[in-house]
């Protein structure tokens, strides 16, 4: 397979979904209620999901195993695990949404929509091209995350942050798509509730909202003695602000002090490293100095002990004559 494999589906001999293993929770007394509403509705026999037609005639003792990558669809007949049909989906592009989807007419698909734009739906099993319409291109990543195919050859795909798009390749439902739209509920403030008495509150049957400000407060009549009286003031308040002014002022500074030091800091780093330099010259210079010097003292010597040298052989000589 070439690609990323993006669905695989599991066909069986009558070519019907294979559904997955698994076992939903069921509530029981919900069943029952259930069954016998559909003990008063009429029966009618089941439909078996039908599949496109093919040539093949092996198909009656086999199982299918549907994969579909970026690039290609493969339908791989089982047990024996042989490529049974294969084709070749998109070449210069990549497929960004593929499903097994049922038409109308009970039969299976292959539907995949590919980045280029093109909504191609394929016959299962043989894969054969049955639909390759040039739809929209993928120039927005909002509509790969969002783009989902459904029954009865249906889609949709969020266009924009608040709107949401459906399409179908069936001419079946293509005239009554408009029909099928939803509705859109829009939120609004719930109107307030009518005030109502405290007695009638209290002595009510049914279950209502009592005031707290109706039961202990100024409407309900002469306070005790006992009981305080909150005054509200707004020195309190003020002494808040007053202090949140001040902690601010504070970590302001704070801030301030610290970007300086880093500043310092930063000189500090730069002088020393311009000190290491100048350090690092002077020792070389003064290498360079010792060096000078050893070699002029060491010619210096050579040519002294040349010239006693001299001196020494031209006595020798004078006294020899």
């Amino acid at each position: 397979m070439k690609g990323t494999i993006l669905n695989i589906a599991f066909l069986n001999s009558n070519g019907g979904l294979i559904s997955a293993s698994t076992e939903a929770w069921k509530d029981m007394n919900y069943e029952q209620k259930e069954g016998e509403r559909e003990k008063k509705k009429p029966s009618m026999p089941p439909r078996v999901p039908r599949i496109s037609p093919s040539a093949s005639t092996e198909m009656a003792d086999r199982q299918f195993a549907v994969i579909t990558s970026e690039k290609e669809s493969k339908v791989i007949s089982l047990p024996s695990q042989t490529c049974a049909y294969r084709a070749k989906i998109a070449e210069s592009s990549y497929v960004v949404k593929a499903d097994v989807i049922s038409m109308p007419n009970k039969e299976l698909c292959l539907a995949c929509y590919i980045a280029n734009g093109h909504v191609v739906i394929y016959s299962l099993p043989s894969l054969r091209l049955l639909l390759d319409y040039d739809f929209v291109p993928l120039t927005d990543l909002r509509v790969g995350r969002t783009f989902q195919f459904s029954a009865h050859g249906k889609a949709l795909y969020q266009c924009s942050p608040t709107e949401i798009q459906r399409l179908t390749v069936c001419a079946e439902h293509s005239n009554s798509l408009h029909d099928m739209l939803g509705d859109l509920f829009i939120p609004c403030t719930t109107p307030e509730a009518p005030s109502r008495g405290f007695f009638k509150n209290l002595f009510s049957v049914s279950s209502g909202s009592l005031d707290r400000q109706e039961l202990f407060g100024e409407n309900s009549g002469k306070p005790s003695r006992s009981i305080a009286k909150h005054v509200p003031g707004t020195a309190g308040m003020e002494a808040v602000k007053a202090q949140s002014q001040t902690v601010g002022g504070e970590i302001a500074r704070t801030k301030l002090e610290l970007i300086k030091r880093g500043e310092k800091l930063s000189e500090t780093e730069k002088r020393t490293s311009e000190m290491m330099q100048n350090a690092e010259s002077f020792a070389s210079a003064a290498n360079e100095l010792m060096k000078k010097q050893k070699k002029q003292e060491m010619v210096s010597t050579v040519n002294r002990i040349t010239r006693e040298t001299t001196v020494r052989w031209l006595h020798g000589g004078c006294i020899a004559t």
